[in-house]
């Protein structure tokens, strides 16, 4: 018998390969994701840090603290668009997540369909080996049969 050949191997190797495309995609958006949020991060320390500084110095003029509410006012801005942002991105991760379960199904699926037709093309094989060798084994029976018959 001809050695397994699984017929929708194209399709299968198509299908890793769109799978492996949505891991990539999906690490990408995580990256980005932790990139953003770092950001967030760094900048409400620094937030925290404009506030301790005010809280620390006794006496400060006008100006410094008009600069400085100003510049916590702008960084708290620019936090309230990142965090807008981590939402959307947040979305994304998501979207990538299900897509990248998605295409991995479709994989398992298919590696499960291999599998089985491996396991019948294995049982076609063991078979047709059993059959030649119950042949074998009955032509040695009925020579042994027909020598015995002529040595009589």
């Amino acid at each position: 018998m001809a050695k397994f050949r699984f017929r929708f191997e194209a399709l299968l190797s198509l299908r890793r390969m769109a799978r492996d495309e949505r891991a990539a995609a999906l690490g990408q958006a995580i990256e980005a994701r932790n990139r953003l949020q770092g950001w967030i991060d760094e900048l409400k320390k620094e937030i925290d840090q404009i506030k301790r500084s005010r809280v620390g110095i006794g006496v400060l003029d006008a100006d410094q603290i008009l600069a400085s509410a100003s510049y916590e006012a702008n960084l708290r801005n620019i936090v309230a668009g990142y965090e807008r942002d981590l939402v959307k991105v947040d979305e994304e991760v998501e979207r990538r997540r299900e897509a990248l379960t998605v295409a991995d199904q479709a994989v398992r699926v298919l590696e499960k369909l291999r599998e089985r037709k491996q396991e019948q093309h294995q049982l076609a094989l063991l078979e047709q080996e059993a059959k030649v060798l119950d042949e074998v084994a009955t032509a040695g029976t009925v020579r042994r049969a027909i020598t015995l018959q002529d040595e009589a």
